[in-house]
């Protein structure tokens, strides 16, 4: 039987856990990461614009909240370190998947979100802590209680996005129950999200 993945909001940033291990964040400093995030939510240039995708702004903030992530991920991968275009892309596809669902009617209600947030913690706490590292550290570089984490808008609203994403997601899926079935479906909702980024006005304003 396949264990469903378990699945981490961090400052709006999709972990995935399974098995109680963070697939990315294997001897990952935690607490560092957690306060990197942190420090760039609250910074001074928190709020300034340094990008637009269909006129929708991606501020510093978001910006370097997911730069963190992604540097620490790519480098326990030993992946070459993201690119700023790199980190504008995803923030972009994150905006056009909320766009393009709202084009084909999908929608989430607040019960759901909030029943897949409890199911979420109920799935996170029961991961022994020597394996939860990535949550617990990470809470307390942010400065966080659990409570205050999971009551938070910016987790309800980071949930409510990967909801409206596997809804997306399940529209090419279909039917799909083999792997090598459901290997296409990713394929071609992969190669349908890069269509719409090309398509898509990106505008990067800051050149730092």
């Amino acid at each position: 039987m396949t264990r469903k993945p378990i699945i981490l909001v961090v400052g709006a940033v999709i972990i995935f856990l399974v098995g109680g291990l963070a697939y990315t964040y294997a001897e990952s400093p935690y607490f560092k990461l957690g306060r990197q995030m942190k420090e760039a939510r609250e910074g001074a240039n928190s709020q300034k614009v340094v990008a637009r995708v269909n006129g929708k702004s991606i501020t510093a903030g978001e910006y370097a909240v997911h730069m963190a992530t992604q540097a620490d991920s790519h480098k326990q991968l030993g992946l070459p370190a993201p690119s700023k275009k790199d980190i504008i892309n995803l923030l972009a596809k994150g905006i056009l998947v909320q766009e393009e669902a709202s084009k084909r009617g999908i929608k989430v209600t607040d019960a759901e979100v909030q029943a897949y947030i409890n199911e979420q913690r109920r799935s996170i706490e029961e991961i022994p802590a020597e394996n939860n590292q990535v949550y617990i550290e990470g809470l307390k570089g942010q400065g966080l209680t659990e409570d205050e984490y999971w009551s938070s808008k910016e987790t309800f609203e980071g949930y409510k996005s990967n909801l409206i994403e596997g809804e997306l997601r399940k529209q090419f899926i279909g039917e799909a129950t083999t792997q090598q079935d459901m290997e296409k479906a990713q394929g071609q909702y992969d190669a349908f999200m890069e269509d719409l980024l090309k398509k898509a006005e990106v505008e990067i304003l800051d050149s730092e």
